[in-house]
């Protein structure tokens, strides 16, 4: 026993433990005719990760289970076992008395328990990454990462009401430990107080919802939650009927499989790319800036599809354009000698074009420079910044739908200013972090909730095997829907008895007419396309402005940010573009009958916030790219702590940690000489890149093994995952070197 703080309990003591902490009276509720035990559980392993005999193996050492605060430690999974067990016959759980254990990153402990337990439902958004995992007994493991999105040392961070701090550093994972190996009183903390963490978490989500039930299975739930309570309230709930007129608007925006599919194909995600004529060079002097919540922006002060989509035939350019101009559309276009006019950034990607269409082609790392015929299915936000970019033979138009063009319903726009206002309002508010990252994340989620595929892949346990159960083109993330949501689509679409990955058909027509007839829908798929359409039109203006007019300023983009050389060359389109953006949104507010002050609400100081203008956000000493997601600078950045400035090397590479990486470049190079190293097929050691590896290991294994005092002990694992360090190879392809290489030698020439 230690500290009252870090008191446990051995496995034996469970029952002792169910006594103290749980009142089966007070603790149950009912929630959707089933009951809940609402008490905060979380279960933690540790495990290690070697090699015998050369081969990869990974297993369990020690557990904690904490309920309402109380630690119970073991040392095998024969005491989980038995802990587990006690819990159902002493709670009484059953698929509908359920017991709720959440688990910081559940693919993980899912990995070794995975064959533990006879599973009566797992739900997952990916294989190997369970939402939630119930086994026949009732017992539920759910993931507090996802419901969290944070680490577990930032979710300590953020809690109000308890003042829990991870422990860094009390625990060496390298260290090979077995279930038999003595474990340091240090340790022991370390261990215990990771699921202190959680409870404390939990508990706190079950004070905001109310109960345990209540709480999302993941941090986007909150979001559909407030927007759906948004678009479906009365303004006068005695009246019956007004709840309807919602409902009959989305009625009338239905899809069809065919416009579907043709939407999806031209949905693109934020535009990130580097200038090549500044890649792999040492600049200097460089000014960064960033749009203020890019995507809720757009969704306020531009019009999207509100209306079913016409299906029509485009016979001549003067059709084309009128709809161009006077609808929202989507269609396939096919391009004929297409050729760059501004040569330090392309538009359009080859990933999107459609298969075997893209003839002749010349690639900017993936970016057409020019083809000699492509066809690419797209919007016409995204025909109009085509044309500022490239020119052509010849057009020809495929299918093509158009929509009538609105704003967002009023009441979706209201819940997007709410969450930027609270956001707004909370930054820098002492004993408010906690509600401002709330906020943060629910203006970024309302785009997410958007672009949520409609015809998902539903990624289920059956027996020991992950299963994909196909509704529509690739994997898709599902995090958006809700429990209930997800029992529906089990028992609409059970699983028969497949192997890995295999694929079972699925009526799709079935799953649109499915969405287009639900009742609690209050979101139209279009919307997300447009919303990415639109960020990355408006991105394009400002590439456009530092790249011509004899200008070569424009240096790296990426979604909602532009870092450019020159900034005074460019004042006036960065000044004229912040007074668009603010009349278009104060536009948007007196046609939905807000004030427009709410487009521009204060800080706790009372400084103006403008949602969507660009955002000077500070100049770079040096800066160098490697191309998309490579790059690094130095800046002089202000310590809150001291009250003075310190000059900090930063990198932003896609694959390494980003604090770590810049940590071992300055350490080994120092600030200025990592420039130079920073370059391709740099390396960066295990352990220094933040870098990990996961093996799963889906066979029994069991032996011997010594642990790092010479102690020999056993292992034995159902199912396991070997995680670990690695190196991080930068590496550019052959194909971007040669080519930016050529364009820096032709530039020069020319």
């Amino acid at each position: 026993m230690y500290d009252s703080e870090f008191t446990y309990y051995q496995p034996s003591e469970i029952e002792q433990v169910l006594k103290m902490v749980v009142d089966r009276g007070k603790d149950k509720i009912i929630y959707r005719k089933k009951q809940y035990y609402n008490i905060p559980c979380a279960f933690d392993i540790e495990t290690t990760s070697t090699y015998i005999n050369g081969e990869k193996i990974a297993f369990m050492y020690a557990w904690t289970l904490n309920i309402n605060g109380t630690s119970i430690i073991g040392r095998t999974w024969d005491e989980f076992e038995m802990c587990i067990e006690t819990i159902h016959k002493k709670l009484y759980t059953n698929p509908e008395r359920i017991f709720v254990i959440y688990v910081h990153n559940l693919g993980f402990e899912f990995a070794f328990i995975g064959r533990r337990f006879t599973w009566e439902k797992v739900f997952s958004i990916d294989t190997r990454k369970p939402i939630y995992a119930r086994d026949i007994r009732g017992i539920e493991f759910r993931c507090s990462y996802l419901l969290s999105g944070y680490a577990l040392a930032k979710v300590a961070e953020n809690l109000q009401t308890f003042k829990i701090r991870k422990l860094v550093g009390d625990l060496d994972y390298y260290k090979t430990r077995h279930s038999t190996t003595p474990l340091s009183q240090k340790e022991m903390r370390y261990l215990i107080n990771d699921g202190r963490i959680v409870v404390a978490y939990i508990a706190e989500e079950i004070e905001r919802n109310k109960n345990i039930a209540r709480i999302p299975l993941t941090k986007t739930g909150y979001v559909r939650q407030a927007c759906k309570k948004n678009c479906f309230r009365k303004k006068n709930p005695k009246d019956p009927h007004e709840r309807s007129i919602y409902r009959a608007r989305m009625k009338n925006m239905i899809l069809t499989l065919d416009e579907y599919d043709l939407l999806k194909s031209a949905f693109a995600g934020g535009f990130t790319h580097a200038n090549p004529w500044y890649t792999n060079k040492i600049l200097h002097n460089v000014r960064s800036f960033d749009f203020t919540s890019s995507y809720p922006a757009v969704m306020v002060a531009e019009k999207y599809p509100m209306s079913s989509g016409e299906e029509i035939v485009i016979h001549n350019d003067e059709e084309f354009r009128y709809n161009l101009e006077n609808y929202c559309c989507v269609f396939e276009i096919r391009f004929t000698k297409l050729q760059s006019i501004i040569m330090y950034d392309n538009p359009i990607s080859s990933s999107k074009c459609y298969q075997n269409t893209l003839v002749n082609a010349v690639l900017n790392n993936g970016r057409v420079v020019s083809a000699d015929s492509l066809t690419i299915a797209i919007t016409n936000i995204d025909f109009f910044t085509y044309e500022q970019f490239y020119m052509w033979d010849k057009i020809e138009i495929g299918k093509f739908y158009r929509y009538k063009a609105d704003y967002l319903p009023t009441e979706f726009v209201d819940a997007i200013l709410s969450f930027y206002e609270d956001k707004t309002k909370l930054k820098g508010v002492v004993g408010k972090d906690s509600e401002y990252l709330h906020a943060k994340e629910n203006v970024n989620s309302c785009y997410g909730m958007s672009v949520t595929d409609i015809l998902r892949d539903l990624v289920v346990m059956d027996g020991n095997e992950w299963i994909v159960d196909r509704h529509g083109v690739g994997i898709t993330p599902i995090t958006n829907l809700s429990e209930p949501e997800i029992d529906q689509i089990l028992k609409e679409n059970p699983l028969s008895h497949i192997s890995l990955w295999s694929l079972s058909e699925v009526d799709r027509q079935k799953e649109i007419d499915k969405y287009n007839s639900k009742p609690q829908r209050f979101l139209f798929y279009p919307w997300g396309i447009f919303v990415t359409a639109y960020a990355r039109a408006r991105l394009f203006t400002a590439i456009k402005e530092c790249s011509t007019n004899g200008h070569n300023d424009y240096i790296y983009a990426d979604t909602d940010s532009v870092k450019i050389l020159n900034y005074e060359n460019h004042r006036e389109y960065f000044e004229n573009y912040n007074k668009d953006i603010s009349k278009r949104l104060e536009m948007a507010c007196i046609y939905h009958g807000f004030d427009p002050a709410r487009v521009r609400p204060k800080t706790v100081k009372g400084v103006e916030k403008p949602l969507g203008v660009w955002d000077d956000d500070g100049s770079y000493l040096v800066f160098k790219t490697l191309g998309a997601k490579r790059y690094m600078y130095l800046s002089d950045d202000f310590n809150e702590e001291t009250g003075k400035f310190e000059r900090r090397l930063h990198t932003t590479v896609a694959g390494s940690n980003k604090k770590k990486t810049a940590k071992y470049l300055t350490h080994k190079y120092g600030k200025y000489y990592a420039f130079y190293k920073f370059d391709n097929n740099m390396c960066i050691p295990a352990g220094d890149s933040g870098r990990t590896a996961s093996f799963y290991i889906d066979n029994e294994i069991s032996g011997n093994v010594t642990d790092y005092r010479g102690n020999v002990g056993t292992y034995h694992e159902l199912t396991a995952v070997h995680v670990e360090q690695t190196e991080y190879n930068l590496s550019i392809t052959d194909g971007y070197i040669k080519y930016f290489l050529g364009f820096q030698l032709e530039d020069m020439h020319v």
